[in-house]
């Protein structure tokens, strides 16, 4: 007879890594995760031990603010966490260009910029924000 719960224990515990890994790796303390998905922070302490299961929606949430994809916290598909891409607002198209599609050689690419946590690009705002009205 084989035990199917210990595959089930063997995925929530990588997914619990994955979890760690993703918060630890943008650099949030577990109690502004905690805040952010609007979870307690003891529901989210439990998770993070393996004696509470993650909802759906808790591992969407964290994914969304760790910058990471469900499919990696969920299933570990890739070898490193992928990070969302920032995408830099593209300029209007100028009124003189032809009703075709432009050609891709055309369009202006984005910056490559490095990731930050939304706390830290919150703070870097805070701070120029600041620096600009002395």
């Amino acid at each position: 007879m084989v035990n199917t719960s210990e595959g089930a224990d063997s995925a929530q515990k990588t997914l619990v890594t994955r979890v760690r890994t993703a918060i630890n790796d943008a650099g949030i303390n577990h109690s502004e995760v905690a805040r952010q998905i609007g979870l307690d922070a003891s529901k989210l302490s439990k998770s993070l031990a393996g004696t509470r299961k993650f909802r759906v929606e808790e591992i969407s949430h964290i994914a969304e603010l760790t910058g990471v994809t469900t499919d990696w916290l969920t299933t570990g598909r890739t070898a490193r966490p992928p990070r969302r891409r920032m995408v830099a607002d593209l300029p209007l198209p100028s009124s003189d260009a032809p009703d075709d599609q432009p050609d891709d050689s055309t369009l202006p690419t984005a910056p490559a910029r490095e990731w930050m946590s939304k706390g830290t690009r919150n703070r870097l705002k805070i701070i120029a924000a600041a620096w600009l009205s002395i």
